[in-house]
């Protein structure tokens, strides 16, 4: 899935259409190689400016995907999701029934308001470590995929975007950091709540998300 989401990207990009990665695929993409993210995945999230959903629709129509327009009803028009049948296999058999595509316009909103809009243009695929982890933080019950996300970006030694942010690029085309205002926090409070996310883990049965 990793690859149909560069596919979905690149096409994108074609059509002037700025769509980057989140999720645990972006987790994936920043941790090549980590044994915490090696996992089935069954969907691609994506964020997009509200303005270029129309370019995104005709993009994945001619990948194949369909439009589940009960997602957009439900969301007041503040997401989108796609789909079709599923295209992988492992060892002849299906990898899941469908491939889906979740897409958040401007903001990832689904427990509290994260402001993407202006990060979109810090990178070419997926968002930069610190939005993918804030975003995995800010789940009110994160499940054991969520929490085995935090922990590969957490650890990685290859994701250094989140300790030293980059003094070449002034803070004015960065945009504003996400949950500016709001959930703005240090390295000391990011490990604090994995910590605690972890520990919540700690006190629920084991399970994994459908």
């Amino acid at each position: 899935m990793l690859e149909e989401a560069r596919r979905i990207v690149e096409a994108a990009r074609r059509q002037s259409v700025r769509a980057r990665l989140i999720g645990g695929l972006a987790v994936r993409a920043h941790c090549p190689g980590t044994p915490l993210c090696d996992r089935p995945a069954r969907d691609i999230d994506l964020v997009v400016p509200h303005e270029h959903l129309k370019r995104l629709l005709a993009v994945l129509a001619d990948l194949g995907y369909e439009e589940n327009v009960h997602v957009s009803l439900a969301s007041g028009g503040h997401a989108a999701q796609f789909f079709r049948a599923c295209r992988h296999e492992q060892d002849g058999t299906k990898v899941h029934v469908d491939d889906r595509v979740d897409v958040y316009l401007d903001d990832f909103h689904p427990h509290h308001r994260i402001p993407l809009r202006g990060r979109l243009a810090l990178a070419d695929f997926a968002l930069p470590p610190s939005d993918v982890l804030l975003i995995k933080l800010q789940r009110s019950s994160p499940d054991d995929d969520d929490l085995r996300d935090m922990l590969a970006l957490l650890t990685s030694p290859r994701v250094d975007e989140m300790k030293r942010p980059r003094p070449s690029t002034p803070a004015t085309s960065r945009g504003p950091a996400p949950g500016t205002g709001a959930c703005t926090t240090t390295w000391h409070a990011t490990w604090k709540a994995a910590a605690a996310a972890c520990s919540a883990s700690r006190s629920r049965p084991r399970r994994r998300r459908e």
